[in-house]
């Protein structure tokens, strides 16, 4: 496999966890979150980031295929999961 094919393939993989990471910290306080967040929110963007990437490289470590449904709702749950935390 050449770099940049790899790098595609790994770019692909991590971009539904990054825009994730990226909408959930905005959504919660266009939402009206009251609560101020534990961390600045490039710091939240980067903790949603590193829970949505991990859910997907344990749905990946399970399944043994990328893009499972189950494994993207599992990412969402995790995601919502955390900004939940963050605001209570």
């Amino acid at each position: 496999m050449e770099l940049t094919t790899l790098i595609a393939h790994i770019f692909n993989f991590a971009a539904p966890a990054v825009v994730l990471a990226l909408c959930l910290p905005l959504w919660g306080k266009l939402a009206g979150q009251k609560k101020a967040y534990p961390l600045s929110v490039p710091l939240w963007t980067v903790v949603h980031c590193a829970v949505c990437l991990t859910m997907l490289l344990l749905g990946l470590w399970f399944s043994g295929h990328d893009g499972k449904m189950v494994t993207y709702a599992a990412m969402v749950l995790a995601g919502v999961s955390v900004q939940w935390w963050g605001g209570r």
